[in-house]
């Protein structure tokens, strides 16, 4: 067989192919269009999707960033610090940690009533972190009101919640201190223990075993 001709075999197949390809094409033209006319929207409508939120993540990334740097800021006195802060228009991703500082100001300043009301303010975060540091807070605001019970059951909530973020040791020793101010020796005993035998090698286990070693020493003590 000549080369020519076995050219011509092996490209028949190919234009066999585009022949079919181009006929199909043409029968249903519209179709392919609208289907790439709607591929073209849904795509356009996810960028615009991811767009935004790249955006809105960048405004939470700059608010949380000022509100780090009021909080820190060694020139501004405590109450400069919380005007600053609530000045911030802040949304529900991290940014609302800004709201967080300020009732943490207050309660250190002794305003407890005014870091409640912050607290009372704070909607929910999307930040899961936030959420729990606002109860470990609020159960300090509690506690600081006489009502350490309550405070107690705030604290107990977090630590029977198996995916908290905040270290289950650092809740521990928060709510060893509050059993201890309010008389709850026995309790405040249990709590330091666990942390000592869960968590041996926490940044804590040294400020517990001191704790409880003072409880130890007061419990040996003639009354």
């Amino acid at each position: 067989m000549k080369h020519k001709e076995k050219e011509h075999l092996r490209q028949d197949p190919l234009m066999h192919f585009m022949e079919k390809f181009i006929a199909l094409f043409r029968k249903h033209k519209k179709e392919i269009f609208m289907a790439g006319a709607a591929l073209g929207v849904v795509l356009l409508a996810v960028f615009g999707i991811i767009f935004v939120n790249e955006l809105s993540a960048g405004r939470e990334n700059r608010l949380f960033s000022q509100a780090m740097q009021i909080k820190n800021d060694q020139t501004l006195t405590g109450a400069e610090k919380i005007e600053r802060l609530l000045k911030l228009k802040t949304r529900r991703g991290i940014s609302s940690a800004a709201r967080l500082y300020a009732a943490a100001l207050y309660f250190e300043y002794g305003e407890y009533q005014n870091a409640q009301k912050q607290l009372d303010l704070f909607d929910e975060s999307r930040v899961r972190l936030l959420n729990e540091q606002k109860q470990l807070l609020q159960a300090q605001i509690l506690n600081a009101m006489g009502k350490g019970s309550e405070a107690v059951s705030v604290l107990n909530l977090l630590l029977a919640d198996a995916n908290t973020e905040i270290g289950k040791d650092f809740i521990l020793l928060e709510l060893a201190k509050i059993q201890l101010r309010n008389n709850q020796a026995a309790d405040a005993q249990k709590s330091l223990q666990r942390i000592i035998s869960e968590f041996p090698m926490s940044a804590v286990s040294g400020e517990a075993q001191s704790l409880l070693s003072s409880l130890s020493e007061e419990n040996s003590q003639p009354s």
